[in-house]
């Protein structure tokens, strides 16, 4: 658009990473089946939540482990991600959780392995795959979303996927399934990661813009 490059300045979202406790989960994974999350408006045409029950589903068609899909959000589309669920037959593996106040998804984020943001259209900079990174999570977003692009190293502290390819999701899927020990190492890089954009960095970046 013409602007100098000089004086352009990089200033992405940042979340306060205090509030986001470190979970090492190790020694979970003979315990329980693994557990999936996305967190987001349920609006197909933006977040994509229909994308990741389509490859949850094909994953299910394939392999024959015990998983979990955890959905915290409202929206318009509930009723047909239902329905999508129910005629692909993994509907006993979803849980819409609805609303859910920050304070509870805090919590739910400590008890959940791998954070899904699969936007099938550009999503500028969703908060929800910071806030998965910075509580440790793997997380498997599109690279239609800005804040995927921008910090995750794809196999590093995530893994990104084309949007709106299932049958590329359900093979990330695949994989930490089948090799769930590596969920704690990633979810170590992903939280490095956000170490790397603390609340902090905002403030001098501004700071150096305006001295």
């Amino acid at each position: 658009m013409g602007a100098p490059p000089a004086r352009l300045v990089n200033f992405p979202f940042y979340i306060d990473l205090s509030t986001y406790k470190y979970a090492d989960k190790t020694a979970v994974y003979e315990d329980r089946p693994l557990r999936f999350l996305s967190s987001g408006r349920l609006l197909n045409s933006v977040k994509g939540h229909d994308v990741a029950i389509r490859a949850l589903a094909l994953v299910a068609s394939q392999l024959d482990m015990p998983f979990e899909y955890y959905i915290a959000g409202t929206g318009p589309d509930k009723e047909h991600l239902m329905l999508l669920a129910k005629e692909l037959k993994v509907l006993d593996r979803l849980k819409f959780l609805d609303w859910m106040e920050p304070g509870e998804l805090l919590a739910l984020y400590r008890e959940v392995d791998v954070l899904i943001h699969p936007s099938p259209v550009h999503d500028p900079f969703p908060n929800a795959i910071l806030e998965g990174m910075a509580a440790g999570l793997v997380v498997l977003g599109s690279d239609a979303s800005g804040s995927a692009v921008d910090r995750i190293e794809h196999g590093l502290n995530g893994y990104i996927h084309r949007a709106g390819d299932v049958n590329a999701l359900a093979k990330q899927v695949l994989f930490l399934l089948h090799n769930p020990r590596c969920i704690p190492t990633i979810g170590k890089h992903a939280r490095a990661t956000a170490e790397l954009w603390p609340v902090q960095r905002a403030v001098d970046t501004v700071i150096n813009m305006i001295s």
